[in-house]
């Protein structure tokens, strides 16, 4: 009996010592193939939060995932836009809250690429030519959205508000710019006109741009009221803040 008992024993320990040099053999490729993959991510240059799994399993964010807006400040260099009114002309309102809107992106981590980022244009003195080109840009870029920004303008002094347009079945191009309709109007600068899709004024950037587009109506710089508001510092600030809250809870990538 006791002969039994030793050799139960034995055989306990030897199966003990069997899951322990299975755990460490475990635990040593785990680690082979986590310095495999720290090494292989700093040989090709990347920070240490890309290229490797995160503590969940999931992979974490390459520069890839990064998401790409473009910000197209309407009209510039020969082409003024809606005619001067008060002290400044569109071209100068529109080029200051694209500025504004783009500082505020940089700031959380997006990537963003202009149109224009001053009032000098890359493009000849040819309507067709200069909405093309800004087309080529964010489609060179791959950029996943793409934001124009405009003035309205109209004879009548006392026509006001806000409007923005969205591309024809595109639902991540009309939820944005619903968002941004809501976010502007928020404010109470103006009237709030509502979200419009491009086929009802067939709007050239909003047809030929590959990414989910949007073009905003900021205002009409025709109307006293409007005018004062989108020309100043302040309310330049709260239109770029208002545009970039809409991109950012905009969930792009899924």
């Amino acid at each position: 009996m006791e002969r039994e008992i030793m050799i139960m024993r034995k055989k306990r320990r030897q199966r003990k010592k069997r899951a322990r040099a299975i755990a460490t053999a475990i635990s040593m490729i785990l680690g082979i193939l986590i310095l495999t993959s720290i090494f292989s991510m700093f040989k090709n240059g990347e920070s240490n939060n890309k290229g490797i799994f995160n503590l969940f399993g999931a992979p974490a964010k390459t520069s890839s995932d990064k998401l790409v807006v473009c910000i197209d400040p309407g009209h510039g260099g020969y082409d003024i836009g809606a005619k001067k009114y008060i002290d400044k002309k569109e071209k100068e309102i529109n080029l200051e809250i694209a500025l504004e809107l783009g500082r505020i992106l940089e700031k959380n981590n997006i990537k963003v690429i202009y149109t224009r980022d001053s009032d000098k244009v890359s493009w000849p003195d040819n309507e067709k030519e200069d909405l093309k080109k800004r087309c080529e840009i964010t489609n060179n870029a791959k950029a996943d959205i793409f934001i124009s920004i405009h003035c309205n303008s109209d004879n009548d002094p006392k026509i006001k508000g806000i409007e923005t347009w969205s591309q024809d079945g595109n639902l991540k191009s009309k939820e944005l710019a619903k968002a941004i309709q809501q976010n502007l109007s928020s404010y109470n600068y103006s009237e709030d006109r509502g979200v419009k899709t491009q086929s009802d004024k067939n709007l050239y950037v909003l047809r030929n741009t590959q990414a989910a587009a949007v073009l905003v109506e900021i205002g009409y710089i025709s109307n006293a009221s409007d005018n004062n508001f989108i020309s100043s510092s302040e309310g330049q600030k709260k239109i770029g803040q208002a545009i970039a809250d809409s991109i950012l809870k905009l969930d792009i990538k899924e």
